[in-house]
Protein backbone atom coordinates (compact mmCIF):
# COMPACT_ATOMS: atom_id res chain seq x y z
CA UNK A 1 0.00 0.00 0.00
CA UNK A 2 1.50 3.16 -1.01
CA UNK A 3 0.40 6.61 0.89
CA UNK A 4 1.03 9.77 -1.25
CA UNK A 5 1.69 12.74 1.15
CA UNK A 6 0.03 16.05 0.09
CA UNK A 7 1.67 19.53 0.17
CA UNK A 8 -0.06 20.18 3.81
CA UNK A 9 0.80 17.00 5.49
CA UNK A 10 4.36 17.97 4.08
CA UNK A 11 3.92 21.56 5.97
CA UNK A 12 2.60 19.94 9.03
CA UNK A 13 5.94 17.68 9.28
CA UNK A 14 7.94 20.63 8.72
CA UNK A 15 6.82 22.83 10.93
CA UNK A 16 6.58 19.73 13.46
CA UNK A 17 10.17 19.49 13.44
CA UNK A 18 10.85 22.99 13.20
CA UNK A 19 9.04 23.55 16.91
CA UNK A 20 10.46 20.32 18.14
CA UNK A 21 13.89 21.84 17.39
CA UNK A 22 12.58 25.21 18.81
CA UNK A 23 11.66 23.49 21.86
CA UNK A 24 14.69 21.30 22.44
CA UNK A 25 16.80 24.21 22.13
CA UNK A 26 14.70 26.52 24.79
CA UNK A 27 14.70 23.08 27.29
CA UNK A 28 18.90 22.98 26.68
CA UNK A 29 19.33 26.89 27.16
CA UNK A 30 17.10 26.31 30.63
CA UNK A 31 18.60 23.24 31.46
CA UNK A 32 22.19 25.24 30.93
CA UNK A 33 20.82 28.27 33.04
CA UNK A 34 19.66 25.80 36.05
CA UNK A 35 23.42 24.10 35.95
CA UNK A 36 24.95 27.91 36.22
CA UNK A 37 22.61 28.51 39.11
CA UNK A 38 23.70 25.13 41.15
CA UNK A 39 26.90 25.69 40.63
CA UNK A 40 26.79 29.24 41.79
CA UNK A 41 25.20 28.09 44.68
CA UNK A 42 27.17 25.21 45.43
CA UNK A 43 29.65 27.59 45.23
CA UNK A 44 28.16 29.67 47.96
CA UNK A 45 27.27 26.78 50.36
CA UNK A 46 30.90 25.84 50.20
CA UNK A 47 31.76 29.03 51.39
CA UNK A 48 29.17 28.97 54.07
CA UNK A 49 30.18 25.97 55.47
CA UNK A 50 34.02 26.83 55.27
CA UNK A 51 32.83 29.91 57.47
CA UNK A 52 30.71 27.43 59.96
CA UNK A 53 34.41 25.33 60.24
CA UNK A 54 36.07 28.42 61.29
CA UNK A 55 33.81 29.02 63.64
CA UNK A 56 33.68 25.82 65.38
CA UNK A 57 37.00 25.58 65.52
CA UNK A 58 37.34 28.46 67.10
CA UNK A 59 34.81 27.67 69.19
CA UNK A 60 36.57 24.54 70.51
CA UNK A 61 39.76 26.21 70.67
CA UNK A 62 37.75 28.94 73.25
CA UNK A 63 36.34 25.54 75.07
CA UNK A 64 40.19 24.22 75.40
CA UNK A 65 41.97 27.36 76.79
CA UNK A 66 38.89 27.56 79.22
CA UNK A 67 39.70 24.27 80.44
CA UNK A 68 43.74 24.72 79.98
CA UNK A 69 42.96 27.61 82.20
CA UNK A 70 41.16 26.55 84.94
CA UNK A 71 43.40 23.05 85.34
CA UNK A 72 46.54 25.98 84.97
CA UNK A 73 44.84 26.94 88.28
CA UNK A 74 44.00 23.42 90.19
CA UNK A 75 47.75 22.84 89.27
CA UNK A 76 49.00 26.73 90.68
CA UNK A 77 47.13 25.71 94.20
CA UNK A 78 48.29 22.35 94.65
CA UNK A 79 51.56 24.00 94.26
CA UNK A 80 51.01 26.84 96.22
CA UNK A 81 50.13 24.11 99.01
CA UNK A 82 53.04 21.94 98.60
CA UNK A 83 55.49 24.82 99.21
CA UNK A 84 53.24 25.91 102.16
CA UNK A 85 53.09 22.32 103.71
CA UNK A 86 57.01 22.06 103.00
CA UNK A 87 57.81 25.23 104.73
Amino acid sequence: MIIAITGWETTAWVATLIVGVVVLLVVLALLEALRRSVKSLSTGVDQVLLAGGHLAQNTWTAQLLSATRARGLDLVALLRGQKEGSS
